[in-house]
């Protein structure tokens, strides 16, 4: 089995070389605003797609239209990731969460819904992210009523498993172009 760096290095690449990515980011968003898990919540925890992942600023857009309160990960002083409120489209901010800050108001805040990104996903929903454990961490620690959502593409799909650790939490549902994974 290849090591959690090994498929890392190689799905980035798979990742890069995504051709049709506005068309599939389109299906994928209508996919989830058709999920029952989405529509119903009222605090989504979202990335700001960067360096390949799934767009999601329709994502914001939306929440934003429908005052669905959606939160933006950021990483405190003591490595621990919690949300920072987004009310206009312009507070998106397309970064690397790490940048720190004081105030852990929202450390536990009771969201409804995460939006996980993934550098790939098998089809029994192990994410791999991006090595920093950030959102492993977040998961493992959130109460098991929130929803865990992860946007891929179909090429981010492993058919064989992805190495977990005990602490890893498999995501609830995952949503590709061709298909929504439960």
């Amino acid at each position: 089995m290849d090591s959690k760096e090994e498929l890392r290095k190689r799905f980035l690449v798979l990742r890069r070389d995504i051709v049709d990515r506005e068309t599939k980011n389109k299906t994928i968003l209508e996919k989830l605003l058709k999920l029952d898990e989405f529509c119903s919540a009222k605090k989504i925890f979202c990335y700001a797609g960067i360096g390949g992942e799934v767009d999601t600023k329709g994502i914001f857009e939306y929440c934003i239209a429908n005052k669905i309160e959606i939160y933006l990960p950021v990483i405190l002083e003591d490595g621990i990731m919690c949300g920072q409120m987004v009310e206009t489209v312009e507070d998106i901010k397309y970064y690397n969460p790490t940048t720190h800050i004081a105030d852990d108001s929202n450390r536990f805040l009771a969201y409804d819904v995460i939006i996980s990104p993934l550098v790939a996903v098998d089809t029994i929903k192990t994410r791999l992210g991006r090595g920093g454990g950030y959102y492993d961490k977040f998961l493992a620690a959130a109460p098991r009523q929130l929803i865990s959502i992860g946007l891929a593409y179909d090429e981010q799909v492993s058919i064989k498993p992805i190495p977990a650790e005990f602490h890893d939490r498999p995501l609830d549902i995952i949503i590709t172009p061709t298909k929504v994974i439960k």
